[in-house]
């Protein structure tokens, strides 16, 4: 069964053959394990392609931001053939263009859903300050009115003179804040103790 080298393999072997310090077919049959007939054939084959000179690849113009913006201004006014003939003069390609004509829309995107971002965080910012301060002012209240506690199960803080008085004194007090509690109307019962 003989196994299969892909090409870049081959091509790496052909390239120890041949390039600097080049070594013999029996030597690096030795050094990898291939075959020297392998070897022999796979430079034979290399040397009879014709070598093909890679044609030089035109230098790729570096654009700067300004260039861009003018060529994207210039050319928004264009369509048709008159922007191909445009992009031809300035040494551009279509996608290229393209590219940056996406690249400008997105941006402007990106730009404006900062901007909403940005206001919906102020206006959440103020309603957690207004907030605080609705907590500082009712914080303010409890005190001055003397109810810095929570209620006990009798409805009184726990400060509350009236509840110091031992069992006795916290039923009258419950008594008497039950028919105070219903002389008064519905949105004061809950304050009446």
């Amino acid at each position: 069964m003989t196994k299969q080298f892909s090409v870049a393999f081959k091509q790496k072997m052909v390239q120890r053959l041949t390039g600097k310090n080049p070594a013999s077919a029996s030597q690096l049959a030795r050094e990898t394990g291939v075959r020297q007939q392998n070897l022999s054939r796979w430079l034979q084959e290399a040397r009879s392609v014709p070598v093909m000179a890679d044609k030089p690849k035109p230098a790729v113009r570096a654009w700067t931001v300004e260039q861009k913006v003018r060529v994207l201004a210039e050319a928004s006014q264009l369509d048709g053939e008159e922007l191909t003939a445009y992009l031809e003069r300035e040494g551009l390609k279509l996608a290229e263009y393209e590219q940056w004509r996406l690249a400008l829309d997105e941006g402007g995107r990106a730009n404006k859903r900062i901007r909403q971002l940005e206001r919906e965080l102020a206006r959440k910012e103020k309603a957690l300050a207004e907030a605080a301060a609705l907590l500082v002012l009712k914080k303010k209240w409890r005190h001055s009115t003397g109810r810095t506690r929570t209620t006990t199960r009798t409805g009184r803080t726990r400060s509350d003179p009236r509840t110091d008085v031992g069992d006795a004194g916290v039923r009258r007090a419950s008594r008497a804040c039950v028919s105070r509690a219903r002389h008064l109307g519905s949105e004061h019962r809950a304050l009446a103790c």
